[in-house]
């Protein structure tokens, strides 16, 4: 099997991801909370297991796995995500690495965890791979994705902004790349996972106004990469107009979003 998504680099990546990091932590990553709460309820053991989160962002996740009674570790390609990381879970091992070349022994720990992260690898057959090497045999991998486009608010929105990057083909697939049934498992079954289970989740972006619906959707990765090429101005427009539809009789946004997961075993 031979996937690619047609994206950057992780050294790439990580500095778009950086740009906007503290915009990130503060209006973004917590949109995400319902798909935290179901991941974390999925999984049979937590207590006392060894939990790597890969692409784990700001650390808004594995701090919750660590109440949850998890020992956590924490990588992403974005310095200043691993930055707030660091500081929110000071005692976690967190470290700027690339998944598809995990900086961890054999067999080191007992669950994986990949919350919108896969699909953002140049090559996530390697990112899967690498995520099964580093897990104990019958560790659990948990890879997250967003669902397909015509089921979900967001992705209209942030596909509004796709015409607004370069077109180079390095974002030819992006975060949709595993949304279609099955699609995750196959990717699991390739990286030498059994037994995998697809499940699909619930989530609700809300934002009070539109400051901080912008502010939230233009840290991620993609937009600021869209609008170092476009210019503010444009991105700003395409992401309203995209908006409208799902604002609130109060003046801020609700966007309801489907998301799709997949649990196997190493």
């Amino acid at each position: 099997m031979t996937v690619t998504t047609g994206l950057l680099p992780a050294q790439r990546q990580g500095q778009l991801w950086s740009a906007r990091a503290v915009d990130w932590a503060s209006y973004q990553e917590a949109q995400n909370f319902q798909v935290h709460t179901e991941v974390l309820g999925r999984l049979p053991k937590i207590v006392g297991q060894r939990l790597l989160d890969v692409g784990c962002g700001a650390g808004l996740f594995i701090r919750r796995a660590a109440k949850h009674g998890a020992t956590v570790w924490g990588l992403d390609a974005a310095s200043g995500l691993v930055a707030i990381a660091r500081n929110r879970v000071p005692d976690a091992d967190i470290r700027v690495g690339d998944m598809e070349a995990l900086p961890y022994a054999n067999q080191m720990f007992d669950i994986v965890t990949g919350i919108n992260t896969f699909d953002l690898a140049g090559d996530p057959l390697t990112a899967v791979e690498e995520a099964h090497r580093v897990l104990k045999p019958g560790g659990a991998l948990v890879a997250v994705t967003m669902g397909s486009p015509d089921d979900s608010a967001a992705p209209r929105v942030l596909l509004a902004a796709a015409p607004l990057q370069p077109r180079d083909g390095s974002s030819r697939l992006g975060p949709f790349a595993f949304s279609a049934p099955g699609a995750l498992s196959r990717l699991a079954e390739a990286g030498g996972f059994a037994e995998p289970v697809e499940y699909d989740v619930h989530a609700t972006w809300e934002y009070d106004d539109e400051a901080s619906l912008l502010r939230g959707l233009l840290s991620s990765g993609p937009l600021v990469r869209a609008v170092a090429h476009s210019g503010s101005y444009a991105v700003t427009s395409a992401v309203l107009e995209a908006s409208e539809a799902y604002r609130t009789p109060a003046g801020g946004y609700r966007l309801e979003n489907s998301f799709r997961y997949v649990m196997a075993k190493a």
